[in-house]
């Protein structure tokens, strides 16, 4: 099986630097590509760059899985859908440090970094927690969701698809945050964040999300 890592900027060189550094994981697979249909170069990183057009006349789903490294919640979903249109399927990746609790759920196309997660907590399909992020017992975690570095999500609080949580950026336990909504960096969130909304400061306030967010 070939890893096509889609995104071949930033994120998608550390994912893979960091995917390299452990024999276990490199040894799952007979290789490992990138996938950009915007950064047109036909190599990074050391790393072969194929456009998504060009890996569906090469591999059959049977041949490649995906991860996705983009680190806007709406890329990830159009891309998560665009593989699986074709029939591909994605797999996981979980940092060999990261603290999962054995109960706890993770979806097909979530990558873990050195991250800790809690007893129960379910972890939604193409959801991506960075560093140092911590998901708190039994907490859901919907699709295509960033928990960005140094962020914290309290017990029992449901985070709906496509948020963004900036980087240390704190929700209180038992609240809900709406779909598509943004929590700034080093926000702290006391109550629920309607859907579309951003929440800023400490305690954070909401408002709607400005298109210009990301």
């Amino acid at each position: 099986m070939v890893l096509g890592i889609f995104g071949a900027g930033g994120t998608g060189k550390e994912l893979y630097d960091l995917i390299i550094r452990y024999p276990d994981t490199v040894k799952c697979y007979e290789s490992i590509i990138f996938v950009d249909d915007k950064i047109g170069v036909k190599e990074t990183y050391g790393v072969q760059v194929y456009t998504f057009a060009q890996v569906v006349e090469k591999y059959s789903p049977k041949e490649l899985c995906f991860l996705i490294a983009l680190g806007v919640p709406e890329d990830r979903e159009n891309i998560y859908h665009k593989i699986k249109k074709e029939g591909f399927s994605l797999t996981r990746w979980v940092h060999p440090r990261a603290e999962v609790a054995r109960s706890a759920q993770i979806a097909e196309g979530v990558i873990v970094m050195d991250s800790f997660i809690d007893i129960n907590a379910s972890i939604g399909i193409n959801t991506f927690i960075y560093y140092k992020a911590a998901v708190g017992h039994d907490t859901i975690i919907k699709e295509n969701c960033i928990i960005s570095v140094g962020s914290f999500v309290g017990g029992h609080s449901i985070v709906e698809s496509n948020v963004y949580l900036g980087p240390g950026a704190s929700v209180r336990d038992r609240l809900h945050i709406g779909k598509g909504s943004v929590v700034g960096i080093n926000s702290a969130v006391y109550s629920n964040i309607p859907d579309g909304c951003s929440a800023i400061g400490n305690p954070a306030r909401t408002a709607p999300k400005s298109s210009k967010m990301f």
